[in-house]
C-alpha cells in the first residue's frame, strides 16, 4: 500500500489538516463566546435601566399622591 516514508508523510499531512479543523471550531467557538457576551451585556444594561424607570415613576406617583 504505502512505503514507510509515504504512510508517515500522509499521516502527518491528515494530522496538519485535522489541526486546521480544529483551530477553525476554536475560532468560531470564541467568536460565539464574544457575541453571548456582548447579548448579556445588552440584556443586563437593558434590565437596569428598565428597574431605574419603574423605580422612578413609582418614587414620582408616591410622591405626588402624598
Amino acid at each position: 500500500m504505502f512505503e514507510d516514508g509515504d504512510g508517515m508523510r500522509v499521516l502527518a499531512e491528515r494530522i496538519r489538516q485535522l489541526e486546521m479543523r480544529c483551530d477553525k471550531k476554536d475560532i468560531q467557538i470564541e467568536k460565539l463566546n464574544e457575541f453571548r457576551n456582548t447579548v448579556l451585556g445588552f440584556a443586563v444594561a437593558i434590565s437596569t435601566t428598565c428597574a431605574l424607570i419603574v423605580q422612578f415613576v413609582f418614587n414620582f406617583l408616591n410622591g405626588k399622591s402624598s
